[in-house]
């Protein structure tokens, strides 16, 4: 998960494949072309050293990788990463003005947060942060 939050536009992907369970809904769900998403699932693949979805019995089924990362992401992602997703949602129906908003006022908000100090006292503690998503 810590090499996914590098690369957040993977770990949104990842989310969809992960619930969809298919190449071509996951892109209609993210509004992303399907061969799009099958590169991004190429790249998870790469990054994370597991195939995550293989071909079974009725379609797509998830890897125990998989089954261990949609545990973790349907748990609670960060505050920030919720927050993203909110914006992802939205900006299909929204004008760039009011994107722009929401953007800047869900920065000020998760550099409010306990996650946030979390981050920083991680940073400098050099340990992993431990996220609560709060």
């Amino acid at each position: 998960m810590k090499k996914l939050l590098r690369h957040l536009n993977l770990l949104v992907v990842l989310e969809a494949l992960l619930a969809e369970r298919h190449i071509s809904r996951a892109a209609l769900r993210l509004q992303l072309s399907q061969p799009a998403v099958s590169h991004s699932l190429a790249r998870l693949r790469q990054l994370l050293d597991d195939p995550l979805l293989v071909r079974g019995q009725g379609g797509l089924v998830l890897t125990a990788r998989a089954h261990e990362l949609a545990t973790t992401i349907a748990a609670g992602a960060p505050l920030a990463l919720r927050f993203m997703k909110e914006n992802f949602n939205r900006a299909t129906s929204t004008d760039l003005r009011t994107c722009l908003d929401m953007e800047a006022d869900r920065m000020v908000r998760c550099t409010q947060t306990a996650d946030h100090l979390e981050g920083v006292q991680a940073f400098r503690d050099k340990r992993p942060p431990k996220f609560e998503g709060r």
